[in-house]
């Protein structure tokens, strides 16, 4: 019963102050809210009559309009803990009348205006479970996350500001600002000089399999997926020149998980790893194993991924044939 108390009083004040601004618009689709919520709502009542009069008001009513609204402004201004008259701002984004989230995101907009960044993303989250397609969203969302992983990485947070930018690529993945801060955090891998020469790694692209070897010994024997028609994997003799625990293409949105980088194209690299994740959590290509189906690279399962990673080091040969 409180939040929804704070959240009217929030949606009021915005209201006043879009009235005050002339943006009778918005004014009512707050008031409209703040009626679904609490029907008999004297203050909303009176504001919304406010707003259906005509706008050229006989004298009697404009002098009576005039010195109701100048006594409720003192009555403000004398009630404890209001501030005064120092209303929020309007917000930059008015939600959409009536979707579904539109609530929790008005709700947000009045807390960035009242420069609230905490309470502001706990109502776009709540905003994005509703309604995920909320327009303007998810832009909000990536700058508000984008913004708090510079303040994290101001105060030398390195993890915390990793995690940011990763959620705010995760809502806009082509958006180059968080993915150039994410790869400016990542450490460029050092290799090691002299790679331990008994293993190696065997990828048979006609054969979709993978293979692991200590000397003579074959030590794991994996299905894998190798670049689709359009985007083949390339052949020829390579070895491990970069791990990572959870690398992350800009390029595709994919995060991809127990990273071991083979060769380059480019401005890219291709390498070895686990089934990547889409920026909704779900696995790409579950269930194509042993088909050629990536964008180059060579797929595992993710436990598979995981084994070849703990047991691969810097420098193991990779050797890619036909």
């Amino acid at each position: 019963m409180d939040s929804q108390r704070e959240r009217v009083k929030a949606l009021l004040d915005a209201a006043v102050r879009a009235q005050k601004e002339n943006n009778l618009k918005l004014a009512e689709r707050y008031l409209g809210i703040v009626l679904r919520l609490d029907p008999n709502n004297r203050e909303a009542l009176k504001l919304k009559e406010g707003l259906e009069r005509p706008r050229r008001l006989p004298l009697l009513d404009l002098i009576l309009f005039t010195t109701g609204f100048a006594l409720l402004a003192i009555l403000w201004f004398l009630a404890p803990g209001t501030g005064g008259l120092d209303f929020p701002k309007e917000p930059a984004f008015s939600e959409p009348p009536g979707a579904k989230g539109s609530l929790a995101y008005g709700m947000a907009m009045a807390a960035l205006a009242e420069g609230d960044l905490p309470k502001a993303l706990t109502f776009l989250e709540e905003a994005a479970k509703e309604n995920p397609e909320l327009p303007g969203l998810s832009d909000k969302l990536s700058s508000l996350y984008y913004k708090l992983g510079q303040e994290a990485l101001d105060q030398g947070q390195k993890e915390e500001a990793s995690s940011w930018f990763q959620k705010a690529l995760a809502f806009s993945p082509d958006w180059k600002d968080p993915a150039l801060a994410l790869a400016r955090l990542t450490p460029t891998p050092t290799p090691t000089p002299i790679p331990l020469p008994r293993k190696r790694i065997e990828v048979v692209i006609s054969q979709q399999r993978l293979y692991a070897w200590e000397g003579e010994t074959l030590v794991y024997k994996f299905v894998c997926s190798t670049g689709a028609p359009g985007s083949p994997t390339k052949p020829g003799s390579y070895s491990v020149i970069s791990k990572i625990p959870m690398a992350y293409s800009y390029k595709w949105g994919l995060k991809m998980p127990y990273w071991l980088g083979i060769y380059r194209v480019g401005d890219l690299e291709n390498g070895i790893h686990a089934l990547p994740i889409l920026p909704n959590g779900q696995t790409l290509w579950a269930g194509y194993l042993g088909k050629p189906v990536s964008f180059g690279c060579i797929i595992l399962g993710t436990e598979e991924a995981k084994l070849l990673y703990d047991w691969a080091e810097i420098g193991t040969p990779v050797e890619i044939k036909p």
